[in-house]
């Protein structure tokens, strides 16, 4: 399955398993699965995985979205489309 295929609101799987609190389904795509995942995906409100999971997910689920994505260099503060980053969402 493509795992960075969008929903109407532009969320992938991943966003949706963090979101919902689904840890076990989290946790297989990511550690399974995540040459398929591209971490640069945005949703509708320019959130990227990092920034969706320090809205809903806990400090397990930031690491390690955190660590996949420094293996593959990617940057990670990136802002969303009111301009916030990943840390200014997990202090709100």
């Amino acid at each position: 399955a493509d795992l960075n295929k969008k929903d109407l609101l532009g969320r992938t799987v991943l966003f949706v398993a963090c979101s919902e609190n689904r840890e076990k389904l989290f946790d297989y795509l990511i550690d399974n699965h995540s040459v398929g995942i591209d971490f640069r995906v945005k949703d509708n409100d320019g959130n990227i995985l990092l920034n969706h999971v320090a809205i809903y997910g806990n400090h397990r689920m930031i690491k390690k979205v955190i660590d996949k994505m420094k293996e593959r260099h990617i940057e990670l503060d990136q802002r969303n489309n009111v301009g916030f980053t990943a840390l200014l969402l997990a202090i709100q």
